[in-house]
């Protein structure tokens, strides 16, 4: 669930990339999505365009490492990706994960049409949360749509964590 606490502690996260020089930035899909269904999350996905001021950023995060870019989203890019170990017991208590993904996008609107499951259509900014249609429909029908060129390893391991759900790739 995504209580309170959980919402000011992303909202924290927002502004500090927010701070260090990033536009735009969004926390979008898999950790909200479980955390709206109770399930595990592996990581944090926050979003952002333009350049990240590394030695501000560093002085928030000194753990944080330049990462693989693994591109699951389609046609879409990834230019890079840095991975933050949130390093408190607090953070993992709170959050259920450690783990914090900054992942650098030419168009964050761009990469949000690539994105390769309606259950992954939901985001959190600066001004606030957006649930799309997919995901809302998604949800009541408790029904996972991904789209044709999905990877199968993405696909494989959302449709294991839903797994009474009823999962389809379209046409």
């Amino acid at each position: 669930m995504i209580t309170n606490e959980k919402f000011t502690f992303l909202n924290k996260l927002l502004e500090k990339v927010s701070d260090c020089g990033a536009k735009t930035p969004v926390i979008a899909g898999g950790y909200l999505r479980d955390n709206w269904f109770n399930k595990p999350a592996s990581d944090i996905d926050l979003f952002y365009e333009g350049d990240l001021d590394h030695p501000t950023l560093l002085l928030s995060y000194p753990n944080a490492s330049s990462g693989k870019v693994i591109n699951c989203y389609g046609d879409c890019r990834l230019i890079s990706c840095i991975n933050i170990n949130l390093n408190s017991d607090d953070d993992l208590l709170l959050l259920g994960t450690t783990k914090l993904q900054l992942l650098q996008v030419k168009s964050f609107k761009e990469n949000w049409e690539c994105f390769p499951c309606n259950m992954s259509k939901i985001m959190l900014s600066l001004y606030g949360m957006f649930i799309s249609n997919d995901f809302i429909s998604g949800a009541n029908t408790k029904k996972l749509v991904f789209t044709k060129d999905v990877k199968f390893e993405y696909f494989s391991k959302i449709t294991r964590k839903y797994s009474s759900w009823q999962a389809e790739i379209e046409k």
